[in-house]
């Protein structure tokens, strides 16, 4: 088995549920690139719902960034900070993702998921979408 690529990519989203489906195409769109279409359903799901809770708590700038690298693809949806009181469960994200959680980020609060990639997916032209 070759060596597989590393991709990354980053977006801005706005605090609006139709930045949700913006995010969804977005990240098919990455997936499909680096030649992931494979993982597009699971990582949609997970991007949605990080997103999507993001949103409901109204950060006023929410950035979502996603990076594969060897047999994983880490999510991380960074956002104005919030007390962990506010913070929902996530449950399509547990159900989908190898781990996940939340961390304290220079005054923001980055959640994070990291999921498996199934073997051989990334392998080919190294393109990268920036």
């Amino acid at each position: 088995m070759g060596t597989l690529n590393e991709h990354h990519v980053e977006g801005r989203f706005r605090p609006a549920l139709s930045e949700v489906a913006r995010a969804r195409r977005w990240t098919a769109n990455a997936l499909l690139t680096w030649q992931m279409a494979g993982e597009v359903p699971d990582i949609e799901l997970v991007v949605s719902e990080m997103l999507a809770q993001a949103v409901r708590r109204g950060s006023p700038e929410i950035e979502v960034r996603l990076r594969a690298t060897g047999e994983v693809v880490r999510i991380e949806v960074h956002e104005a900070a919030f007390p962990t009181a506010e913070a929902g469960p996530l449950w399509f994200v547990s159900d989908v993702a190898a781990a996940w959680g939340r961390d304290p980020a220079r005054g923001r609060t980055v959640t994070w998921a990291n999921c498996r990639r199934s073997a051989g997916a990334g392998a080919g032209t190294g393109v990268d979408v920036a």
